[in-house]
């Protein structure tokens, strides 16, 4: 065998050398670390309404199907309860008859006022006249006499003038008579002239007397006249007077009465509107609407239609679709390398190449232990991400997911690969 000169160990030892650097350099090339795994279209977290019954009721009507798109407010589904129907209905009843008690004691208050209005205006009525009366008596003692005595007083007091002039002439006639009587006697008068002078003094003592008889009568009407209205004032009006106050007292006492009825109709009423403002809240209820604008997600809607359903039944779940959350299974031992804030490239399995973005909003801990049956790097973790808004996606759209981990040289790529292949979790 020929012997190997030392230039030939140095070329061999050179090309060693460069095929060494060349390994090394290649395995320093930078490389973007990307994880891959399948990803669905989820509503995001805190975005969906599971819409439920409030209290047991049968299903009237559901307007909604699966994959609807429905508007926030719009009517889901109406529901009845047999229960709720009829103690609305009752309470209804009970409340129009209050209402028309009230209306009957606010009229029967009205009628009460207006009688105890009447009852005062008698009484001021009475009191007045019983007070005008009491100061007539006490004028017959005062010496200021109602106008009734006065007016009887004034004719005595003209009566008695005439009587004082009636005497006066007879006083002169009488010693005229008496002057007359020598005359005739002397016969120096005629017989006939004292005749006449007697005839017209017999006359005026006739009227004399008629006005002292008149006199008599009108003394007679003054102390009946202060009678009556003594009698008046002790047997009519101080009564009447004392009726009228009981009777205005009576009425006082009507009125509260009426107040308080109407007072206790009004509290029964308003009590009653709560307790109909309570059910017709629970019946309003019971027509479901949508709180979110979003997809309907259950299915067979149409099935339950009819169905009495307990309390807390869910009907269906809406999801909302503004800003949707992507859901991406990971391994385990890639899931360890994803960051919250990591930029992430979803496509679509029927989208073609067209990309959509996110970041990661959070990963949860990796917490389940490798063992034989499942090995570390096919435990599954699923990592959530925010698409960006305003991307055309519905839910449920499955596809892939590329989660920018950074910049990695490809000897590190290539042995994560190969640590893959070969669980060296198993032997040591």
């Amino acid at each position: 065998m020929p012997a190997t000169r030392p230039w030939q160990w140095s070329r061999r030892w050179t090309i060693v050398s460069v095929m060494v650097l060349g390994v090394v350099g290649i395995g320093l090339i930078p490389l973007a670390d990307t994880v891959t795994g399948e990803a669905t279209i989820l509503s995001a977290p805190g975005e969906r309404q599971v819409i439920t019954t409030q209290r047991a009721a049968r299903v009237r009507a559901i307007y909604v199907r699966q994959n609807d798109w429905v508007r926030k407010g719009q009517l889901l589904a109406e529901l009845v309860s047999d229960d709720l129907e009829q103690t609305r209905m009752e309470g209804q009843r009970k409340l129009a008859e209050a209402r028309s008690e009230r209306e009957t004691a606010r009229q029967y208050l009205a009628l009460t006022i207006q009688k105890g209005e009447g009852a005062q205006l008698q009484r001021q009525s009475s009191a007045l006249r019983a007070a005008q009366l009491q100061a007539e008596v006490d004028g017959l003692t005062t010496g200021n006499p109602s106008p009734r005595i006065r007016q009887l007083q004034g004719q005595q007091q003209e009566k008695e003038r005439q009587i004082q002039g009636i005497a006066a002439q007879l006083q002169i006639m009488q010693a005229q008579l008496e002057r007359y009587q020598g005359l005739v006697q002397a016969g120096a008068l005629p017989l006939v002239k004292l005749d006449e002078l007697r005839r017209e003094m017999i006359s005026l003592q006739t009227q004399q007397n008629t006005l002292e008889a008149q006199i008599q009568t009108l003394d007679h009407q003054v102390a009946t006249t202060q009678k009556e209205m003594t009698d008046e004032l002790q047997g009519r009006r101080q009564p009447e007077v004392a009726a009228t106050q009981v009777a205005l007292r009576m009425g006082h006492q009507e009125v509260e009465a009426a107040r308080a009825t109407l007072q206790k109709w009004t509290a029964q009423v308003q009590s009653l509107e709560v307790q109909a403002q309570h059910l017709q809240r629970q019946a309003d209820g019971l027509k479901l609407r949508a709180t979110v604008a979003g997809v309907v997600m259950t299915g067979d809607l149409d099935l339950l239609e009819g169905q009495q359903l307990p309390e807390g039944k869910e009907i269906l779940t809406l999801a909302q679709t503004t800003q949707p959350t992507l859901r991406v299974e990971l391994p385990q031992s890639e899931a360890r390398r994803v960051r919250s804030g990591m930029a992430v490239t979803f496509r679509p399995q029927d989208g073609g190449l067209e990309g959509y973005e996110g970041k990661v909003l959070a990963v949860p801990p990796v917490t389940t232990p490798p063992n034989e049956a499942q090995p570390q790097q096919k435990a599954m973790v699923g990592v959530n991400v925010r698409l960006e808004e305003g991307q055309p996606l519905t839910l449920g759209t499955k596809g892939y997911a590329h989660v920018q981990l950074g910049q990695t040289c490809l000897y590190q790529k290539i042995g994560r690969e190969v640590l893959k292949l070969i669980p060296l979790g198993r032997f040591f």
